[in-house]
């Protein structure tokens, strides 16, 4: 799900932390599947302020504090069903700038919903402002197959929200959650020594480790350019580059159909005494040539939403050290993605 994101800061934090992270369910949104790689590169940026350890305690009470303000909501009690499901605004209060809005999604006819179930960042409120906003998985009831929502939107003018009406819609949704947690059997020995590169001038998000070094790289990246498909290791992830730029190993795969999978990952490498190497710098650019759509992106602006995405590595490897690794990958897709149009509207005077 969308909220599984915080996996893709691509290893350079411990796996531990990540997939706790990831539990607590905690995503921004800044606009329609723009999510990943933004919290991708906020965290690469993050890690190397605080220590993993340092931010355990803080979702822990993110989670417990959204509990508490749930409590605090108004009742509204209104649904909406689509494609099999409902959708229910169960509560909601108005408080300056910011509306908190406590919802529910349940399948009422199949199979559509499961743990997994996410609402795929494509949540919004009508209003003439722009708005940001985030959302928090609560809960999943497995008998009755409904899962909870704590969101919240505000106006990035800092106005207060006085009168009017919120409607609240809810466009896309996916499920199925599908994992890969395993080494890669490829053959390291096909990595090129001089490939053809690129300049990437439209990037998506990626990081760094921090070094002078690395920053100079990042700044002036040279990225492969997409060769035969190599292998692929998962369902929608792709391996269509291996080569070494400038004495650094690059990785690049090619992430398909994203829009309707949400698949994303990364890979690392195991040296003979079973040591982990990580990368030291991830990007993620779009596939230009690959199939788009005209999305309405941060503050309500038109912008180009590719549905292929590449997200290319780069480690300190040397061709020596490679001959004694293996590669190890970590993915993520769903199976189930449901194309809906769920939206309440209400009164903002009744939630003061």
């Amino acid at each position: 799900m969308l909220t599984d994101k915080i996996i893709e800061a691509i290893g350079l934090i411990d796996e531990e932390l990540i997939f706790e992270a990831k539990n607590q369910k905690i995503k921004v949104k800044f606009g329609k599947r723009k999510f990943f790689a933004l919290i991708a590169a906020v965290i690469l940026c993050m890690i190397f302020v605080v220590t993993a350890y340092a931010l355990k305690p803080y979702y822990k009470e993110i989670y417990k504090s959204a509990e508490q303000l749930i409590q605090n909501l108004k009742p509204v009690k209104m649904s909406s069903v689509d494609s099999g499901v409902k959708m229910e605004v169960i509560s909601a209060s108005v408080a300056d700038n910011e509306a908190i809005i406590y919802i529910s999604m349940q399948d009422i006819d199949g199979n559509k919903i499961d743990e997994s179930f996410d609402i795929y960042d494509s949540y919004n409120i009508s209003g003439s402002f722009d708005n940001y906003g985030y959302c928090e998985k609560i809960s999943y009831d497995k008998e009755t197959k409904t899962a909870f929502f704590l969101v919240r939107i505000g106006r990035t003018d800092g106005k207060t929200m006085k009168d009017g009406k919120i409607t609240f819609t809810v466009d896309e949704s996916i499920s199925g959650k599908i994992t890969y947690n395993d080494y890669i059997d490829i053959d390291l020995s096909s990595v090129q020594n001089n490939p053809t590169t690129r300049e990437i001038t439209d990037r998506s998000g990626g990081g760094y480790d921090g070094t002078p070094e690395m920053k100079k790289i990042y700044d002036n990246l040279k990225s492969l350019v997409p060769q035969e498909k190599y292998f692929s290791p998962f369902p929608g992830a792709t391996i269509t580059a291996m080569g070494y730029i400038d004495g650094k190993l690059h990785i690049q795969m090619l992430y398909e159909n994203r829009h309707e999978t949400d698949c994303h990952g990364f890979v690392h490498f195991v040296d003979e005494n079973n040591k982990k190497i990580q990368n030291l710098m991830c990007v993620y650019y779009w596939d230009e040539n690959g199939s788009f759509d005209i999305q309405k992106g941060i503050f309500g602006r038109e912008v180009i939403q590719y549905y292929d995405t590449y997200f290319e590595q780069v480690f300190d490897i040397s061709p020596d050290e490679l001959k004694n690794c293996r590669m190890y990958g970590e993915f993520i897709t769903h199976e189930n993605f449901i194309d809906g149009k769920w939206s309440v509207t209400f009164n903002i005077e009744d939630l003061y």
